[in-house]
């Protein structure tokens, strides 16, 4: 399984897999402090990497409909984006920013080059309908993680870890 920390503290979110095999059922759990277990809903059976955002209103995780893609969801499952489209057709390891703004992510495009990748997901929380920014970070790499102040990002690629800086 895999855990997020959710910003307060009081609780976190569980990647939970049924059956004791990664590929089998899977689900995604927000468990507080006290133990009480709320089910969250994730529409695929194949989802993993859940994420809190810093605010605890979304969720980003990986799925794999018929390719791997990253999602961002409301908490309660009433929204789900996907940030894989026609461009970025696959996609996956997101990880929120510190505001809550951006996910970094690694994504293939359609010439199937993968890379890091931030995406400006600000714009979504106001109109789903929107198309948001793709900034290319680095070819290659995945598990990217940021640092407490966004400044720096962290992700691996070829055996190595690299961190760099982020222009705002």
């Amino acid at each position: 399984f895999a855990c997020s920390n959710a910003v307060e503290g009081n609780s976190i979110v569980v990647s939970a897999v049924q059956d004791g095999f990664l590929f089998d059922s899977q689900e995604f759990y927000a468990v507080k402090e006290t133990g009480e277990k709320i089910s969250m809903p994730v529409p695929f059976s194949w989802s993993v990497n859940a994420q809190w955002s810093p605010d605890r209103q979304w969720v980003a995780y990986e799925t794999d409909d018929i390719n791997p893609q990253v999602v961002i969801s409301k908490w309660d499952g009433s929204v789900r984006i996907s940030l894989t489209n026609d461009t970025y057709t696959r996609g996956g390891e997101p990880a929120w920013s510190p505001d809550g703004n951006q996910i970094a992510a690694y994504f293939q495009d359609t010439d199937n080059q993968y890379g890091v990748y931030i995406v400006d997901v600000s714009s979504i929380f106001t109109n789903q309908e929107c198309v948001p920014e793709y900034r290319f970070i680095t070819q290659g790499g995945g598990f990217p993680t940021w640092s407490p102040d966004g400044k720096q990002l962290a992700f691996w690629s070829d055996n190595q870890i690299f961190v760099i800086s982020i222009a705002t």
